[in-house]
């Protein structure tokens, strides 16, 4: 297994902050086949076949956590890539 963390900070507002993690979670589901399911206005489960994962957002910070199965793990750094630069461009 491979494990992906990452914490991100942002400026955004709450409802800025929402619309991005929505926007990042539909660029995961075309890109990746992971589904995310908001459990409340600040947490989410990430998952598809052989991933599973969680996504939280403070005030300043967003925080990602994947782990990927062994057939995925050779995945892993691209998959952090893509998270990191759509953070980057998105978040910042």
């Amino acid at each position: 297994m491979s494990k992906i963390e990452i914490n991100h900070p942002h400026q955004l507002d709450a409802e800025n902050l929402k619309i991005q993690a929505d926007k990042l979670s539909t660029e995961m589901k075309q890109r990746y086949g992971a589904t995310t399911n908001w459990t409340s206005d600040t947490e989410a489960e990430i998952s598809a076949p052989g991933v599973d994962g969680t996504v939280s957002m403070s005030d300043s910070n967003i925080s990602i956590s994947i782990e990927l199965n062994m057939m995925l793990s050779m995945m892993a750094g691209k998959i952090e890539e893509d998270i990191n630069k759509y953070l980057n461009k998105n978040f910042s």
